[in-house]
């Protein structure tokens, strides 16, 4: 009667042991039990499907789609990360370069200057030595002024040398030879020293 016992009882644990089961409603599992209830009333079916423990392990549909929808943003931002570093690359090198122009055209400016100063230079020495400007005129102005400046100076020695003879000078007079040698040196024109060849 014992062995009996021993067979009853194991066929009593054998039975309460539930295999890993899961509920279906049409074509997914169920939620939870009061989706499965609705899904009874309205269908009258009630499907368990068993799990096989192979089955269990792989990922389902919906875990395979977020793990690469993770993977997907994961990428996407690091993209978005090395376009926004390659922009700011870009932006650097646009300033360094506009910066560089900048300098070259101010170099060109200034050289283009110097040489504008340079052909006028030319310009006015060609109109010198093609006759436009006599410079013989020029000098044979200053030879005559100056010729002239001589005149004066000997003239006014001759007067001086006739004041000396005369021993009485008194002093109304010598006012009277600074004030006319100071109306002859304002009425002189001084000599243009940039008039030089």
């Amino acid at each position: 009667m014992i062995k009996y016992l021993y067979i009853l009882f194991f066929l009593l644990l054998l039975s309460c042991n539930s295999k890993k089961g899961v509920y279906w409603c049409g074509d997914h599992p169920c939620i939870n039990k009061k989706e499965r209830e609705s899904y009874f009333k309205k269908t009258m079916i009630v499907e368990i499907r068993e799990i096989d423990i192979k089955e269990f392990k792989k990922d389902s549909d919906s875990e395979k789609l977020m793990k690469q929808a993770k993977i997907n943003e994961k990428t996407r931002i690091k993209d978005q990360k090395e376009l926004k570093k390659q922009a700011k690359l870009n932006e650097k090198k646009r300033i360094k370069i506009e910066k560089e122009l900048k300098k070259q055209s101010k170099i060109d400016e200034k050289k283009r200057i110097e040489n504008e100063k340079e052909l006028d230079k030319q310009e006015k020495f060609n109109k010198v030595n093609d006759g436009n400007v006599k410079p013989e005129k020029k000098i044979s102005e200053s030879v005559t002024q100056s010729e002239e400046l001589i005149k004066e100076l000997n003239e006014e020695e001759k007067e001086f040398k006739l004041s000396k003879t005369s021993n009485s000078v008194s002093s109304n007079e010598f006012d009277v030879i600074v004030e006319q040698i100071n109306k002859r040196n304002n009425q002189k024109s001084f000599p243009d020293i940039n008039d030089t060849p």
